[in-house]
């Protein structure tokens, strides 16, 4: 009833040719997922000092003995390059007033996103600027809001 019997032989073949390729894959992916090896635990450098208190104890490190991870080196990045933006934007957001308090002035670069990474790039600090737009704008803004916070307390 078929017209090209060699169609018929080449499509069986086609569809014993998948059979086995699937078969191949299932049993590669099904074998090598229990031999695996576990992987190795990262051993955490030692913290300079530890603080023990009643209910909790505090770890004091540094860049050399900070907590290796996922994520974690990124983080302690972030954290120093806010800090170093800090300290050139708070003597020039708060100043000591005649009467010996501490007022908040908004700084210039403050007012936008787009003159604070002017400011960041005047000021040496070497990062992207959708980095300095879309993280540390914001974090400085939340900090000093903060500290304006307890301040006026």
């Amino acid at each position: 009833s078929n017209p090209c019997p060699s169609a018929n032989k080449t499509a069986n073949f086609l569809f014993l040719l998948k059979i086995i390729y699937v078969s191949f894959i299932f049993m590669t992916l099904f074998l090598t997922r229990e031999r695996r090896m576990p992987r190795r635990k990262t051993v955490q450098p030692l913290p300079l000092q530890i603080i023990e208190c009643d209910e909790f104890f505090i770890e004091v490190r540094d860049r050399s003995t900070a907590l290796i991870g996922r994520g974690l080196h990124a983080k302690e990045d972030f954290s120093g390059t806010l800090d170093e933006i800090l300290d050139f934007i708070t003597p020039e957001a708060f100043l000591k007033k005649s009467d010996k308090n501490w007022h908040y002035r908004e700084h210039d670069c403050l007012k936008k996103s787009a003159a604070f990474v002017r400011y960041c790039e005047l000021k040496g600090i070497d990062r992207e600027a959708g980095a300095l737009r879309k993280r540390y704008y914001p974090a400085v803004k939340i900090w000093l809001k903060a500290v304006r916070a307890a301040l006026e307390e």
